[in-house]
């Protein structure tokens, strides 16, 4: 099922009047909201309205779940952005922002929250950037803090504007009564547009963050004023020799002035310039125009001025003076310094420091190096990217980044430990820090997948520059959905030039929620590492900082590598298969909330395949006693297309078995499996559900026997004749639609469920040419039960079927996964997890050299149909699409040269050597027996073993391919 982005509304504010103190804004999250009402959107997990009490096991037992009135907004076990809609402040003054904030825990007395779990409020004036006013923490040891709202606590702040925030930690573990209960942000600006965010993160089931009465209080102002976003800038550095400093810019307003027309003076102090273009025309001073008695927004833009000494400039005193329209003078404080960049030391170049950090799961260093360069990636308050002419390294320490109030571009010098984390080499435990000066970030290094270096894949390009900030150019994402913190998603580059992924760090806030594109991307990031604790999996990463890292490419392409397509085209003389979970087709209660788009969207994607057998699941609406009843939602992606490809082109129909088949109405709830197929091609033999006369003694997974397979929806066989221009051969399809989920219970019931139907398939059918295909809900190469479980199908991929374990030898030799190349790779097929789940298992009769259809080697594909928010109106799975060709096998000559072996005279003790026969007609025929050390070869076309035939040991057979008969 897919995850909606929650969206809740107010009412919209537009006109207000303000009598001294009053609430310009506000949120209490009641049915029926307080007037003026906030609107608010959120994105990201583990959100929703909290309203009754705690239960009486979690702590604090039993205490209202809200401040006031019957409601609040909490986050359990989630990581969740909370944006509040722009408030225009420009006529007022005193503003606050304050709310109510409470931590409990709903599971047991003894969870709560630790320094991990954090809450904090930012601010922006332009929308895009957002600066943390205020966090608050769980404790550094004391664990799981609880509060109730009335505790006693205060998180109070002035506004920054810049990223000094003020840190809150708990005073330890347990329930607490003095805990931040009260958040007040004060002496906020006077803006057009002021943006509030909350952050809340927890990472425990019993975790619960709850807020309440969020608002915004001021005061009118009539009196002629000059307004400033900023009223101190800092950072204004450079490196010696190096001037002037980078700008930085604030922005001046200025209202109620008098007379209505004048002028404002500014006036910069020493070694300081002004300007109002960011790359020219600096100055001592500026005069600004304005009329109507107010000054619209300016952007006024300050640096350090060139060919200063080393040393410290500004600081009290020194200040931009503003002056005129009546308002008292508006002085804004500037901070410099030029810098030397040796206060931690002689750099040493940050390539040198990485060689020798040795690529594995964990390394501590034992000798501290300092380096400098350039921030190209900051990510939360505790990590950032360094990077010099010669290479790129994390940063990792608590609250270095806030602290430093560090942005993209600045120059940093630090002293630290080199070590690997996870296989991701950074510097901790930071002795010297010493942030030179502000900049601007250099161009990333560029590997464009339409241009790629003839000597260099982008695997190596990654590998070599890791650490570094790159832009890779034409390249997929190959998930849908929305972007979920700390997890992974698979990239494939144009013109087949390799695969690689990325991770979406918590820090990357802007990122988070938003939707996965699904056209072709340059991608911005810093190329970080993973290796796991065995060293099993060692792969280069791609952290993308912003939204704005993702841009649409100027020369798209589809999925290279055989991981997926846009489009399909069908093969007129093959045979198309097609499965596809089209995710509670017909019932408005689950999937995609828009039903008729969701049925247009699926009706579209069929059509474009033009597939000979389509092999479906969860359908949710059908009509058992005609099919093709266009009222339901079945029989409309059959009418759809017979409109598309002519009529009675298409007919099929679906399972009598499906989930929950002991209820007497199968629909809105029942998801079937499935079958449409092109009449003209596919003859129908016969079809039923499977296993559906099984007397089950038990059901060992979970004692129910009413759960076996999916709750009812049992495999469906459908035995099907196939006709291409006179090519025959008949098929057994068998569609699943197996037991969901990653838990250990769900992976019992799967691997119990599995076993039963491999079980049967090779004693009811040990010969017969079939397919095993649909929503597996597992993958192949290992299960999505956590853990490095071996997958639920293992029947059908080891070589012992009996062999459980992830590490089994492979492969079953009467059973093919053609779609475990997805696995391999991985490729997704579903647009909220990382593993292909949707696959098809062929026998062995597809493969050898019997007449008939077989597979096409590397036929199989992943079909991803550009459709705007696919994974939102149309599925959240991916159709998988594989194409088999008619094979005429050979008439054979005779074998008419023949040897013969036969016990006992031919037989062999301790010999060695070998047996050869014709070989354009050669046969052996052996009965005879091979003991203790012998080593015998066989070569030959054809070699014919009959009973009798005994080899003890070291016995090499060799027939040549095709033979004689």
């Amino acid at each position: 099922m897919k995850k909606t982005l929650l969206t809740l509304f107010g009412f919209v504010l537009s006109v207000f009047s303000v009598f001294s103190q009053t609430i310009i804004s506000q949120q209490d999250f009641e049915a029926a909201p307080a007037s003026p009402a906030w609107n608010y959107t959120v994105s990201g997990t583990g959100g929703s309205i909290q309203s009754g009490q705690n239960s009486s096991s979690g702590r604090p037992a039993s205490a209202n779940l809200f401040n006031s009135g019957l409601q609040s907004f909490g986050v359990n076990n989630g990581t969740l952005i909370f944006d509040l809609s722009p408030v225009n402040t420009l006529y007022l003054k005193n503003i606050e922002f304050n709310l109510k904030l409470a931590s409990y825990s709903t599971t047991t007395s003894t969870n709560g929250i630790e320094s991990s779990d954090v809450f904090e409020v930012l601010c922006s004036v332009d929308g895009i950037n957002f600066y943390k006013e205020i966090e608050v923490k769980g404790h550094a040891t004391s664990n799981n803090a609880c509060w109730k709202f009335d505790a006693t606590g205060v998180a109070s702040r002035f506004y920054s504007g810049a990223g000094n925030f003020g840190s809150f930690t708990a005073s330890g573990g347990g329930l607490i009564a003095n805990g931040h209960s009260s958040i007040v942000l004060t002496d906020l600006p006077s803006v057009p547009n002021l943006y509030f965010r909350i952050s809340l993160k927890n990472n425990s089931t019993g975790e619960l963050w709850l807020i309440d009465d969020v608002k915004l209080i001021g005061e009118e102002n009539t009196s002629p004023t000059l307004l400033t976003t900023k009223k101190t800038i800092s950072d204004i550095n450079y490196l010696v020799n190096n001037g002037p400093s980078v700008p930085n810019n604030y922005a001046l307003t200025g209202i109620n002035l008098t007379p209505a027309t004048g002028n404002i003076g500014l006036k910069a102090p020493a070694n300081f310039e002004i300007s109002l273009n960011e790359s020219s025309g600096f100055g001592d001073t500026l005069t600004l125009a304005y009329a109507d008695n107010s000054l619209t927004q300016t952007q006024i833009f300050t640096r350090l001025k060139s060919n200063l000494n080393v040393g410290v400039y500004g600081g009290t005193g020194f200040n931009i003076v503003h002056d005129g329209g009546g308002a008292t003078n508006l002085n804004i404080k500037l901070d410099g310094r030029v810098s030397d960049g040796l206060f931690c030391g002689t750099p040493i170049d940050i390539d040198s420091v990485r060689r020798t950090i040795p690529i594995q799961s964990s390394y501590t260093g034992l000798v501290p190096y300092t380096i400098k360069g350039k921030v190209t990636g900051v990510f939360g308050s505790n990590k950032f990217y360094l990077q010099d002419s010669t290479g790129g390294i994390a940063i990792f320490q608590s609250s270095i980044v806030s602290t430093n109030s560090l942005k993209l571009g600045d120059w940093v010098s630090l002293t630290g430990i080199p070590t690997r984390f996870n296989g991701e080499a950074e510097i901790v435990s930071t002795t010297c820090f010493d942030k030179i000066a502000g900049g601007v970030v250099d161009s990333p290094m560029e590997f464009d997948t339409n241009n790629p270096p003839t000597d260099t894949s982008l695997t190596a390009f990654l590998n070599i520059n890791e650490g570094k900030l790159v832009k890779i150019k034409s390249i997929n994402v190959l998930n849908y959905g929305t972007f979920i913190s700390g997890t992974n998603y698979n990239l494939s580059a144009c013109n087949a030039q390799g695969f690689s992924e990325i991770r979406i760090d918590a820090g990357a806030v802007s990122i988070i929620g938003a939707g996965i594109p699904n056209i072709t991307q340059d991608i911005i990031g810093v190329i970080g590492r993973f290796v796991n604790a065995t060293g099993s999996a060692n792969k280069t990463q791609i952290f993308p900082r912003y939204l704005s890292d993702f841009q649409e490419s100027s020369v798209p392409c589809l999925p290279s590598g055989g991981c997926g397509v846009t489009s399909y085209t069908e093969a007129q003389d093959k045979l198309d298969v097609f499965n596809w979970n089209l995710e509670w087709l017909g019932n408005t209660g689950f999937g995609p909330t828009d039903e008729a788009l969701q049925l247009n969207n699926c009706i579209t994607v069929l059509n474009n395949a033009h597939a000979d057998v389509y092999m479906l699941q969860e359908i949710c609406s059908y009509n058992a006693a005609n099919p093709e009843d266009n009222t339901t939602s079945f029989g409309k992606l059959i009418e759809g297309l017979n409109t598309a490809h002519g009529a009675n082109t298409y007919t099929g129909e679906c399972s009598s078995a499906y989930s929950y088949s002991y209820i007497d109405s199968p629909d809105p709830f029942g998801q079937r499996v499935c079958v449409i197929y092109k009449k003209e091609i596919v003859s129908k033999i016969f079809s039923r559900p499977m296993l559906d006369s099984m007397a089950l003694a038990s059901y060992p997974p979970t004692g129910r026997k009413s759960q076996f397979w999916g709750s009812g929806r049992l495999p469906f066989q459908f035995m099907a004749g196939i006709d291409i221009g006179g090519k025959k051969d008949t098929i057994l399809f068998v569609g699943l639609h197996a037991k969901s989920g990653s838990a250990a219970e769900d992976y019992e019931r799967r691997k119990f469920d599995v076993k039963v139907l491999y079980d049967t398939l090779q004693a009811q059918y040990p010969s017969r040419k079939t397919m095993v295909l649909g929503d597996l809900n597992d993958d192949l190469d290992q299960s999505i039960y956590v853990g490095g479980h071996a997958s639920t199908y293992a029947p059908f991929l080891h070589q012992n079927p009996s062999d459980t374990l992830l590490n089994s030898v492979r492969p079953n030799p009467f059973w093919f996964p053609v779609t475990d190349v997805f696995s391999s790779i991985g490729c997704a097929s579903t647009g909220t997890f990382s593993d292909y789940i949707d696959h098809q298992i062929l026998s062995d009769e597809f493969m050898n050299k019997h007449s008939g259809f077989k597979y096409k080697t590397n036929s199989v594909t992943s079909y991803r149909p550009i459709i705007a928010n696919y994974g939102s109106t149309t599925s959240d799975h991916y159709a998988t699409i594989s194409q088999f060709e008619y094979y005429l096998r050979p008439v054979l000559s005779p074998c008419s040269n023949l040897i013969t072996l036969e016990s006992p005279t031919d037989d062999y003790l301790n010999q060695t050597g070998d047996v050869f026969a014709s070989k354009v007609n050669g046969k052996i025929v052996v009965t005879n027996i091979i003991t203790n050390s012998s080593n015998i070869q066989y070569f030959a076309p054809s070699i014919e073993l009959k009973p009798g035939f005994i080899a003890e040991r070291g016995v090499v057979f060799k027939a040549q391919n095709g033979g004689c008969d």
